[in-house]
């Protein structure tokens, strides 16, 4: 029997992941398990597949590795059966709702056997590997502030579909800025490591025909001397923005997502040293992740987005949605469930 691969869900991303399935392993037998919501149009795909209907059948399918890409309020209940099966999981972003909804995928934190990457696949992009590179480095010396944002005008996020009934605007499928943005506070752990405490304020400033917040700011502190980092998500800019800034003792360094260039202070001047590193199609990114993926879960072994990473992630934005109630600074728990 030759490899097989399930991805589950065909909505955008769901759609993306299946495609590049079909032109990394051309020769493996795919199929899809639906399990959203039956309003939620299907993606038209150019190829042959399969259409499961129940887990149960997707588990005879015996996959190779599973591609979870359903609504967010469902992925942990739809991961849960092809771990305990030890088959290998790539689960989209954000995790679950909540992290207590994402509470029973300990358990295979703890068994260490089982393998789980979760799909933060800003990582897989050459400019933000490259200011991660200079960071750790200390080519800018002592990191001592740090300013991240993204935004972009939600109603233009998916053209031709109403953005009030996707899972982006409805609070009970994972919607909102925190965790459909959770890019942001993915990638500031990896590079600056857990924050020990945050200030989160949240509000609804235009968009008001969804339940979700559509701006949010964060501040978090990264213990007594560790750098204070300043973030900013919102589905409200007209021309998309993503970027983030890190200041050190010897120097500026930033990083411009969307131009795919690292913006280097020059010491002792004005200017900045600027270096490209334009991916041919943004697609490709997702195609590194996804080999990265088949190629780590082929081994078992370790990924760079794990679950207890991203476990981490939802403990951080936890405490923001506390704060953002309370009006005040939350510690985040960083005691890992290892």
């Amino acid at each position: 029997m030759g490899e097989r691969y399930l991805v589950v869900g065909l909505g955008s991303i769901g759609a993306r992941h299946l495609s590049n399935l079909k032109t990394l392993r051309p020769e493996a037998s795919l199929a899809v398990l639906r399990t959203g919501l039956s309003s939620q149009p299907q993606a038209t795909i150019p190829f042959e597949f399969q259409t499961l209907n129940s887990i149960e059948q997707s588990l005879r399918f015996e996959p190779n590795a599973v591609v979870i890409a359903n609504p967010a309020n469902m992925h942990v209940e739809t991961a849960l059966p092809f771990l305990e099966a030890g088959i290998p999981v790539l689960l989209e972003k954000p995790l679950g709702l909540n992290y207590a909804n994402c509470a029973p995928l300990k358990k295979y934190l703890e068994r260490g056997t089982d393998f789980c990457m979760v799909g933060y696949n800003l990582r897989f992009l050459p400019a933000l590997l490259e200011t991660r590179r200079r960071l750790l480095g200390g080519e800018i010396g002592e990191l001592l502030h740090v300013r991240a944002q993204v935004g972009q005008y939600l109603p233009d996020w998916r053209p031709g579909k109403d953005h009030r009934v996707s899972g982006s605007a409805r609070r009970a499928l994972g919607g909102g800025p925190l965790l459909e943005l959770s890019h942001e506070l993915d990638y500031l752990r990896w590079i600056l490591g857990q924050p020990s405490r945050v200030y989160c304020a949240q509000k609804q400033l235009s968009l008001h025909d969804m339940d979700v917040p559509d701006s949010v700011d964060i501040l978090m502190e990264h213990g007594d001397d560790g750098p204070m980092a300043v973030v900013h998500l919102d589905f409200l800019q007209r021309t998309p923005n993503r970027d983030c800034q890190f200041v050190g003792t010897n120097g500026t360094l930033i990083w411009k997502a969307l131009d795919d260039e690292v913006w280097q202070s020059i010491p002792g001047s004005k200017a900045w040293k600027i270096d490209s590193y334009k991916i041919p199609d943004r697609n490709l990114m997702y195609l590194n992740q996804l080999e990265y993926f088949l190629t780590k879960a082929a081994r078992i072994e370790n990924t760079a987005c794990d679950l207890a990473g991203a476990l981490d992630v939802m403990r951080t934005i936890d405490a923001c949605e506390l704060s953002s109630q309370t009006e005040a600074w939350v510690t985040v728990n960083q005691q890992r469930p290892l």
